[in-house]
């Protein structure tokens, strides 16, 4: 594929402004001078679009003064400041709302949830034989103990929303 052909125009014509331009016969480039106003380049004398092409010159691009650099290089870092602080506010704003504590809907989730275990739980009998000393009794006491267990462990997931 082959580069377009210039037509003596520089990048952002209508800004004032240096740029390389090289002609075959100098082994560097030089820097020429862009006249918005006269849309004409300034180097030994005006030069129009055509005329400079005439003249054997190929545009290389524009020529970034140390003040553009230091503009563009401050532009870049005002942005990335901008998203950063923009990325902390989304993340205080989660944070805080993390912060203001259940809602009533939740209060009222929590609080059915409450009482259907503490209900399980008070069902849960620890011992259905009649004399301690049998058998029945510990494995009953055992069941007991265990099933009050389970279900204060479901009320703890339910207070996590687990």
């Amino acid at each position: 594929m082959s580069a377009p052909v210039w037509d003596g125009v520089p990048l952002n014509p209508e800004r004032d402004g240096w740029h390389w331009l090289k002609h075959p016969e100098d082994l560097r480039p030089c820097p020429v001078g862009w006249d918005a106003m006269h849309s004409a380049w300034c180097g030994g004398g005006m030069h129009s679009s055509r005329g400079i092409i005439e003249l054997g010159y190929t545009y290389l691009g524009p020529l970034i003064l140390p003040a553009d650099h230091a503009a563009a290089v401050e532009a870049a870092a005002q942005a990335e400041r901008e998203r950063l602080i923009g990325c902390c506010r989304a993340e205080m704003c989660r944070v805080r709302s993390m912060d203001h504590g259940p809602t009533d809907a939740l209060t009222a989730a929590l609080a059915k949830a409450r009482e259907d275990v503490l209900r399980e739980a008070a069902e849960c009998q620890p011992c259905t034989a009649e004399n301690p000393n049998e058998t029945d009794y510990h494995r009953g006491y055992f069941d007991g103990v265990m099933a009050f267990g389970k279900a204060i462990r479901a009320l703890a997931r339910k207070e996590v929303g687990k």
